[in-house]
């Protein structure tokens, strides 16, 4: 199996196809780290050692998992490696297996503000609402990130404006905490509600107040944010933008 995965590596594609010829029994056994040779081919460039691998390996490897719960189509995405995620894809990779940290490809591709892969995803049946870790949904992750293309493409693609996480948090939130004016902006937009509380009763223009960007939280009160209610312990947004050391 070490023969099958240093060939892998080193995009021999030569020597590959005499080992698919002569040792396919063995291209869904696992290595040391417990990855399978459509793990490793999944991570390189070259399409047609994954070509290659998974005609040995068969439809049913494209569901396998590393031990941290990654699929081929997970570790491609990772690696940014959009022509593998197209072909694995095409040949019926399931696009939102979530690994052992409830973390997706979407997820991934979010994080990495990869506009083509999120595109792709979508477009192969990726569900643009589908839960993450702590309840996320991948507009908490374009927002908290201050991805305005990302936001603006998830809501096109029928996102819902305001999910709430399993804190209670919505992606609206998470933008005013990191002071994303432009996120900000296209959330309200939507629909977003700028009363919306968190399960500890922090508003949104109490996130807000961590970042002390002046211009969300004028934006805010603008469209209606109450200055004056508190959390749970009794804190008002003066309050926090105090701690933090905000003074405008």
């Amino acid at each position: 199996i070490s023969k099958i995965f240093s060939t892998i590596g080193h995009g021999n594609e030569k020597v590959l196809k005499d080992l698919c010829a002569k040792h396919k029994n063995k291209f869904l056994q696992s290595d040391s780290k417990g990855w399978i040779p459509l793990h490793e081919a999944a991570t390189q460039s070259n399409q047609n050692i994954l070509q290659l691998t998974y005609e040995s390996s068969g439809p049913g490897s494209l569901e396998c998992r590393t031990p941290g719960g990654q699929t081929p189509l997970f570790l491609a995405v990772e690696q940014g490696l959009i022509e593998n995620a197209s072909f694995l894809l095409e040949h019926g990779a399931r696009p939102d297996c979530l690994d052992q940290d409830q973390d997706s490809p979407l997820f991934v591709a979010i994080r990495s503000e990869r506009t083509d892969l999120v595109k792709l995803l979508l477009l192969h049946g990726s569900s643009v609402d589908q839960m993450g870790y702590h309840g996320r949904r991948p507009l908490h992750e374009a927002a908290r990130g201050g991805k305005p293309g990302l936001v603006t493409l998830l809501l096109g693609a029928g996102a819902h404006p305001d999910p709430r996480s399993n804190y209670g948090l919505t992606p609206l939130a998470l933008a005013a905490q990191g002071g994303h004016l432009e996120v900000v902006e296209t959330l309200l937009k939507k629909g977003a509600d700028v009363l919306s509380q968190a399960h500890d009763e922090a508003s949104v223009l109490y996130e807000a107040a961590a970042s002390g960007n002046p211009d969300v939280i004028s934006l805010l009160l603008e469209r209606g944010a109450d200055a004056n209610v508190s959390n749970h312990t009794g804190h008002m947004p003066i309050h926090r933008a105090a701690h933090r050391g905000h003074l405008q």
